[in-house]
């Protein structure tokens, strides 16, 4: 750059943002939600929020500190972390070696977490952003593998059917409907093979696609109202929209187990050929704690290989957990 140009180079991020792409969509989304369309608003309450989340902000702002810090914000900024542009950083080897990403998922921004954070509570989320920051950031170290895949410690083909059953024994203590699906879970995965049948099976494809299906027969598993350690079993319908047949794929939880929420580390999805559709049930033990926790689920093989690495968002679940002393407020209320 010459000694007069105006600005300065963009830092160039160790990771590639792919996954950011869709928590940069998610915080923009949210903001013009809550009724702030114009830029200069948002950014009026976001400053309000950063300096009473972060009281400290403005001195940090000091010449040579980083982005990394809470500060207040501008429109550009603002505009910039929004539309993914704050970060170019090279394409990654697996996602030009394979035909799974679109063109406009390869520009992605390095969101700090502390605006996540005011964000989330600037523009009321509940929470949800934080959840997603916490997903993209676990997904970013997953894609440091060619291609991308879940960590050792939660694939199948490295926890095996007995550690699997170890990881569900919990749900054993659950209602009869919990331990029927628990038991056909682990049937199921003693029937997946080691390994793929063909070099390309496992790997993502442009013509491997999946969307979600609303399920008339069950409710949908959001915004679930429940009691403290309470058991749920959480369904999920989802349609085989490629042409691609789907064979031994597992739903693979994102961000681990940290969030509160009792999970297996996967759960077998069953087969199903292009225009299929499949039920997926997921047992969730609630935590003691009352509050609003999500999970994020998301398809890959039993090596641990993600179906669709350059996209954040999966099967979402949000659970509200009451107070002991609201007992009774999470059952349905009589319709005559």
């Amino acid at each position: 750059m010459s000694p007069g140009s105006r600005g300065r180079p963009r830092a160039v991020a160790l990771t590639h943002m792919v996954v950011m792409k869709e928590l940069s969509a998610a915080m923009r989304q949210l903001r013009s939600a809550a009724g702030c369309e114009r830029l200069e608003d948002a950014v009026d309450v976001l400053n309000a929020a950063i300096a009473e989340l972060f009281p400290d902000s403005d001195s940090l702002r000091q010449a040579g500190s980083t982005s990394s810090l809470p500060h207040p914000v501008t429109v550009r900024y603002v505009s910039g972390i929004e539309t993914g542009n704050t970060t170019k950083a090279p394409v990654p080897a697996w996602l030009r070696s394979v035909s799974a990403y679109r063109r406009e998922q390869l520009r992605g921004s390095q969101v700090p977490g502390w605006l996540v954070h005011a964000y989330d509570v600037a523009f009321l989320a509940d929470g949800y952003l934080v959840d997603m920051y916490r997903w993209a950031v676990s997904l970013q170290a997953d894609q440091a593998a060619d291609p991308p895949r879940a960590p050792a410690h939660a694939r199948l083909a490295q926890i095996g059917p007995d550690g699997f059953d170890a990881e569900v024994a919990m749900f054993r203590e659950g209602p009869e409907s919990m331990r029927v699906a628990v038991r056909d879970m682990s049937a199921a995965i003693r029937r997946y093979p080691s390994g793929p049948a063909a070099v390309g099976d496992w790997l993502p494809d442009h013509e491997d696609r999946c969307g979600n299906v609303v399920n008339p027969e069950r409710d949908l598993p959001e915004g679930v109202v429940v009691l403290p350690r309470a058991f749920v079993l959480g369904w999920w319908r989802l349609r085989n929209t490629g042409v691609r047949p789907w064979n031994h794929k597992v739903l693979y939880r994102a961000g681990g187990g940290d969030a509160g929420l009792r999970t297996p580390p996967f759960v077998p999805v069953p087969d199903a050929p292009p225009g299929g559709e499949v039920d997926i049930a997921v047992p969730i033990r609630a935590p003691e704690q009352p509050g609003t926790y999500r999970l994020c689920l998301r398809l890959g093989w039993p090596d641990g290989v993600y179906c669709y690495p350059s996209t954040l968002i999966g099967a979402i679940m949000s659970l509200i957990v009451l107070p002991e002393q609201y007992a009774g407020c999470e059952t349905p209320w009589r319709t005559t």
